[in-house]
């Protein structure tokens, strides 16, 4: 291992346990480590470091959406805005006074009479007295100059600091993993951290007091789970984990020696982080999370069968267990929820909070359907499209592609597309059969843990927790790299 191995698997193995790290001082510090990672990987192999040669240019898109965000965040002239994005232009003309053509200093003043103008009840009123000596503060920074297309600049700037290290991460794990000694040490430490991790969620959950780590409040309106401040994020990390540990076990089985005993192999831990991570999973009460663990473990199943007798009972052994599971859902955390979720919304898909908010979106996807509102504005922008009377304060969207979308605009809709379908592509193709023609169930594994995640986002935020989003990165990394490995060794050759 390498200094790079060490400071990137320093961000990806300790971010899940500083809260998930949803704080900055969390994020910015994996952050930095996973800069360190890149900057020695490139000062002591160049480019060749980061695995940036010709085969990386299906990663051209991933490269413009940074762009992309950049630009965002870039002050432009009014011209340029009023193009653009009409909307924050007309923002823009009714909060900056004088904009876009100012002719006198901005002051306090001007921004007082711009306001009384917007109350009706003002108009016949006289004027309050002034000061013989007005305010002649000048307002500038944003006030003054030029304006950005994102309407919250300062949280697009943190977004592009933090996709830039997520970026640098993929890139450094991607180009390492493709050494398959060093990816089988990668594999073991992410395996010790998962299992550390599930079995910290099961005792957080038999002894939480609501609170993270027993001692610190969490600063959200949530009730933490191990060290995560939400239930559904840790669930998240545990759709990852458990189809990648469960198709590897199935491979260590298949692949034992009887000369060994059981009790001396590997199989025992990796059955244990099996069991674990799928039960901390279900103590969450994380509906999608049950619903695509499960799905993700019964697909794995099927394809490990051999032959349609071996299918059918497992089939059958599925559709058993799911019964008794769903008896025995009363007892659980997440039976409780699903029956509070059927009351609450009488059975109607269309009273979901959720569905709700995704409904006011569409008039702010047509305000900003090219550019977007800027990425991190969602929370600020988003509150003026609410029905009335809705009262939630809604930080994301509850789907993160939506919320590409609403943030990034057409614009950074179609790099998205175009970086997940250059990415599937490669994934997809990775999973062929082995040279003497068996299966990589731990690749296949691998692969239905991203695309669990994956499928989530499209009703939660998982990627934009920080220390999902680099497991997730850094898992996507490995599940390509053996492939990226081999194409390099056939060029060289």
């Amino acid at each position: 291992m390498e200094l790079e191995d060490f400071l990137l698997l320093g961000a990806v193995l300790l971010l899940p346990w500083a809260f998930g790290g949803v704080e900055i001082w969390a994020y910015r510090s994996a952050s930095l480590l996973l800069v360190g990672a890149a900057a020695v990987a490139l000062l002591r192999d160049g480019w060749s470091g980061l695995g940036l040669d010709r085969r990386a240019r299906w990663l051209v898109p991933a490269a413009l959406l940074g762009v992309w965000a950049v630009v965002q965040i870039i002050p432009l002239p009014a011209q340029v805005v009023e193009r653009l994005s009409p909307r924050a232009d007309a923002l823009y003309q009714t909060t900056f006074p004088g904009y876009p053509d100012r002719t006198e200093p901005v002051t306090v003043e001007a921004v007082e009479v711009q306001a009384i103008e917007r109350v009706d009840e003002a108009a016949g009123l006289p004027e309050p007295r002034r000061s013989a000596t007005p305010a002649g503060l000048e307002l500038g920074g944003r006030w003054d100059g030029w304006r950005p297309l994102s309407l919250l600049p300062d949280a697009g700037l943190e977004r592009v600091h933090w996709y830039f290290a997520l970026l640098m991460g993929f890139l450094v794990a991607r180009r390492r993993c493709a050494d398959p000694e060093l990816a089988e040490v990668y594999r073991k430490l992410l395996f010790v951290m998962f299992f550390g991790l599930a079995l910290f969620g099961l005792l957080y959950a038999a002894t939480s007091n609501g609170k993270l780590y027993w001692v610190r409040a969490t600063l959200e309106n949530t009730t933490p789970f191990g060290p995560y401040v939400n239930p559904t994020n840790f669930a998240g990390v545990m759709e990852l984990a458990t189809p990648w540990i469960a198709g590897y076990t199935w491979m260590a089985w298949r692949r034992r020696s009887a000369s060994t005993p059981l009790r001396e192999s590997r199989i025992p831990f990796l059955a244990s982080a099996t069991v674990l991570c799928v039960l901390s999973a279900l103590a969450t009460a994380s509906k999608a999370g049950a619903a695509l663990l499960g799905i993700s473990l019964a697909v794995l199943a099927l394809v490990a069968c051999r032959g349609w007798r071996q299918r059918l009972v497992i089939l059958l052994g599925a559709l058993s267990l799911l019964g008794l599971f769903t008896v025995g859902l009363r007892y659980l955390p997440l039976g409780t929820r699903i029956r509070d979720f059927v009351e609450a919304t009488g059975g109607q898909v269309s009273e979901v909070d959720r569905f709700v908010a995704w409904n006011a979106s569409t008039a702010m996807i047509k305000d900003y359907a090219v550019t977007g509102s800027g990425f991190g504005s969602f929370q600020d922008v988003f509150p003026a499209y609410l029905p009335s009377g809705e009262y939630m304060r809604w930080y994301r969207a509850h789907n993160d592609y939506l919320q590409v979308v609403l943030e990034g605009g057409a614009i950074a809709a179609l790099l998205v597309v175009w970086l997940i379908w250059n990415y599937w592509r490669r994934a997809l193709g990775a999973l062929k059969r082995t040279p003497h023609g068996s299966r990589d169930y731990a690749a296949i594994g691998l692969v239905l843990g991203l695309i669990a995640l994956s499928v989530h986002a499209f009703f939660d935020f998982n990627h934009q927790v920080p220390a999902n989003a680099l497991l997730f990165t850094t898992l996507a990394a490995i599940a390509i790299a053996p492939r990226e490995g081999l194409d390099g060794a056939e060029e060289r050759s």
